[in-house]
């Protein structure tokens, strides 16, 4: 079987820390797409992130697609272009779909005018000057890990914002689970527990991958297991 590690838009392939390595020693073979150059080729922003996901799958394989954060609203859309005959999709501490509104249209008024507002040259801010540097230091507490993070992050094209993420339907083919790491995430997977998704939920953090990747790709593994269960039951 094939895992894609799909990295949040507003984050790096690096955010995966050990997980893919840990994945490949349990016998998968394992590719973390690059969403970096999808997103400096300008619009359509979600058909180019859609495609640099699907690229590397394997058509002959079994794929499950991982995406982490706000990749989560990709993967509807990137595995309708997965042309492998069995496909899953893991929710890994990430937003939901939200097909035919935009990213300013999931946010309350206060954060899009925060976001808004700090747009600097058509870009926004890296991720990490979202909020206090206290709360990036208590979720990466390893200077050095820290601080390489920081490095490599980017501000988005803010266009990014007002593009409607198409509205793409499951396919019947699609088997669907919502992997939680953070008390944030929560409410989020309670919606897709609501929605009969398999959930399974765990004490960490949002930044697991990083900190804690042999548990954060165990738990991916655990899901995907207990998925091709009740996919054959």
């Amino acid at each position: 079987m094939q895992v894609l590690l799909v990295h949040s838009p507003l984050l790096t392939r690096s955010s995966w820390g050990g997980v893919p390595a840990r994945l490949a020693d349990l016998g998968y073979s394992v590719a973390v797409p690059d969403l970096r150059p999808a997103l400096g080729s300008g619009p359509p922003f979600y058909e180019h992130l859609f495609r640099a996901i699907a690229e590397p799958a394997h058509a002959d394989e079994e794929v499950t697609v991982v995406g982490h954060s706000r990749a989560g609203p990709l993967l509807p859309g990137a595995v309708a272009n997965i042309g492998a005959t069995s496909v899953r999709a893991i929710f890994l501490d990430a937003r939901l779909p939200h097909g035919g509104r935009t990213w300013l249209d999931t946010m309350t008024a206060d954060q899009r005018a925060t976001l808004l507002s700090s747009i600097d040259n058509g870009l926004l801010l890296p991720w990490d000057r979202w909020f206090p540097s206290a709360a990036l230091a208590e979720l990466l507490p390893d200077n050095v890990m820290r601080q390489r993070f920081r490095e490599e992050l980017t501000g988005l094209p803010a266009t990014l914002l007002d593009e409607p993420m198409p509205q793409t339907p499951w396919d019947d083919r699609v088997g669907k689970a919502y992997v939680q790491l953070s008390p944030a995430y929560a409410a989020v997977a309670d919606q897709a527990q609501a929605a009969g998704w398999p959930v399974a939920r765990y004490s960490m953090d949002h930044l697991a991958p990083l900190t804690r990747p042999r548990e954060v790709a165990d738990a991916i593994a655990g899901s995907i297991a207990a998925n091709t269960v009740n996919a054959h039951t």
